[in-house]
């Protein structure tokens, strides 16, 4: 069989449209097919090298896409799907056309909010900001989208933790490292977007950060702004910390990660 040096990809942001994916771009490890590396069907973050406007050639790569964005991007993706659902079952419910709700709505909300999700969020809270967006339509299209959001939209919270090592050999010693993980649990609550960010040791000289948020974005930010907080309070009095576990999402709070403050736990 002929080796396979490339394959094609649909973007699917961009209707369906079908990129190239070089074998060189899809990963820094040895492998040893493009079949054994890449699922036909799975969803993958991708991101785009070149672009032919006269040939309509697009080059795409996977190696290059950092773990970081790749999560904001499914999340960012999997958001956009939710705004089509609930504008489609509303333009279903209230007979209207979909693609004038999309324009209406959708649309102009990318462009002020970053993201339609923000403005349907706003909405949850505050049904008076769709006015704007709503004009010449009928007021039940209005009542029937705030129906849509507050159903699909029930704030779920979530779990966000991260596991780092913490030391501090030098003359600071206990003093030192408690003091800096005093700060980084008081930092969740000190900078916006707030949220009450707990320290825990496991085992030692491991410690598990964890915030509760609905916002899984803004939840992992946090943990990385907290680690380089952390970082810089211990480089302060001689410590180190490097990080085991990136910020990632659970389920929830474990039976054994109770609250504690960061020092409470026994000197060994």
């Amino acid at each position: 069989a002929l080796p396979i040096y490339s394959t094609t990809v649909k973007l699917l942001e961009f209707q369906g449209r079908e990129a190239m994916l070089p074998h060189t771009e899809l990963t820094n490890l040895r492998m040893r097919s493009i079949i054994q590396t890449i699922h036909v069907g799975k969803i993958e973050p991708m991101e785009v090298l070149r672009v032919d406007a006269k040939q309509g050639y697009v080059d795409v790569s996977k190696k290059k896409v950092k773990k970081e964005d790749a999560e904001n991007c499914k999340t960012r993706f999997e958001q956009a799907k939710q705004v089509h659902r609930m504008l489609a079952r509303t333009a279903k419910l209230a007979n209207v056309p979909f693609e004038k709700l999309l324009a209406a709505v959708a649309f102009p909300a990318y462009i002020k909010y970053g993201h339609a999700i923000n403005l349907l969020k706003t909405a949850t809270t505050d049904p008076s900001v769709l006015d704007a967006y709503l004009t010449g339509f009928d007021p039940k299209t209005k009542d029937i989208l705030l129906s849509q959001v507050l159903h699909s939209l029930k704030l779920k919270e979530v779990v966000v933790q991260a596991k780092v090592n913490a030391t501090c050999y030098s003359s600071a010693g206990v003093d030192g490292l408690r003091e800096a993980l005093i700060k980084t649990q008081n930092f969740g609550e000190a900078v916006e977007p707030k949220m009450k960010l707990l320290v825990h040791q496991t085992a030692c000289p491991e410690y598990l950060l964890q915030v509760k948020t609905d916002d899984k974005v803004a939840g992992r930010k946090k943990l990385h702004d907290a680690i380089k907080l952390l970082g810089e309070e211990l480089a302060l009095v001689g410590g180190e910390v490097s990080v085991k576990e990136e910020p990632t999402v659970i389920e929830g709070l474990k039976a054994d990660n109770r609250e504690k403050a960061p020092g409470d736990e026994d000197d060994e």
